[in-house]
């Protein structure tokens, strides 16, 4: 049974079915496996393509996949290369409202936030910020607290929020 990510998923597929054309799926939403919901993308939005990454793939992986007739794509750097994809075809005034999407965020954790996604390393994110990498490690851990989310999850979000726009 797909963790809270994948309920989350589902509630979507459930809304918007018939409407959506792709799915970017992790393989991992915590604590079940992404693969599990496959089955059902497929049955609500059987015109969907399924798009499924994964930061490893291993021997039982890598068969369900096959089973499912789905390739698994590595994870490393995806999400980062994904948003900026996002944010380059995605017009400027029709960028995801992060306020809206984490309101609990100050303007400069929001900022954070913003920026993270056009740089290789938190040390590149932190230089355009003019802050230390020490600094810009202690405002996403701020995020984390405040959010209940981690880094990868904050990120998730704002790609379907992105993708949700565009």
């Amino acid at each position: 049974m797909p963790g809270p990510h994948g309920e989350e998923a589902e509630a979507v597929l459930e809304e918007r079915g018939s409407d959506i054309r792709a799915i970017i799926l992790d393989v991992w939403l915590e604590p079940g496996c992404g693969l599990d919901l496959v089955p059902t993308i497929r049955k609500r939005c059987p015109r969907a393509r399924v798009l499924v990454f994964s930061a490893f793939l291993d021997a039982d992986l890598a068969t369900r996949a096959q089973e499912l007739d789905l390739r698994i794509l590595p994870k490393e750097g995806a999400v980062h290369v994904l948003r900026r994809a996002l944010r380059l075809i995605t017009p400027e005034d029709d960028i995801c409202d992060l306020r809206a999407l984490f309101p609990e965020l100050t303007d400069r954790q929001l900022e954070i936030v913003r920026t993270s996604p056009d740089h290789d390393t938190d040390r590149d994110a932190a230089d355009a910020l003019g802050i230390t990498e020490k600094t810009y490690e202690t405002h996403w851990g701020n995020i984390r607290k405040r959010t209940g989310l981690s880094r990868r999850q904050v990120s998730n979000r704002v790609v379907a929020c992105l993708a949700k726009k565009h």
